[in-house]
């Protein structure tokens, strides 16, 4: 096997979709996606990013439970260069809020639930607290047919 050529996470993604296509990169439950599909939706997270103002060594949280969509989430962020900053799905709003708080988080992807908790109904409350904070990227807590992460 060949060393990786690339010294950045996304330009190392990116250069395994060249070399391995429609080979599965991540198998998460029954969801399979293969190097070039991640790659294309991580591409499409980093724009969108970019678009939004967002550039190297801006903070973005992510508070996902281990599925595909933070995978992504963590690649796009890297792929503006932006520093990812993972919070537990275990957390409680008054923790949420010192975290979102004291690490300065510029944006957040989050899923609206999980493990019996109502984050979307929590960020409503905290984000007005958080004056670093102006973006949240709100995903849903089950993936079901049909349903679109970005």
């Amino acid at each position: 096997m060949k060393p990786p050529h690339r010294r950045t996470l996304f330009e190392l993604l990116c250069e395994q979709a060249e070399r391995y296509g429609e080979r599965p990169a991540v198998i998460c439950g029954e969801r399979v996606a293969s190097y070039r599909e991640l790659a294309a939706r991580v591409g499409r997270i980093a724009a969108a990013l970019q678009a939004s103002g967002f550039r190297r060594g801006d903070r973005i949280g992510v508070l996902i439970e281990n599925r595909l969509e933070w995978l992504e989430a963590v690649f796009g962020i890297a792929g503006i260069a932006a520093v990812a900053v993972p919070f537990s799905t275990w957390s409680k709003p008054a923790e949420l809020e010192f975290l979102l708080t004291d690490s300065a988080v510029e944006a957040l992807f989050a899923v609206d639930s999980f493990g019996g908790q109502n984050f979307a109904a929590a960020l409503a409350e905290i984000a007005p607290k958080c004056r670093r904070l102006r973006l949240i990227v709100m995903l849903g807590g089950e993936r079901r047919p049909g349903w679109v992460a970005y």
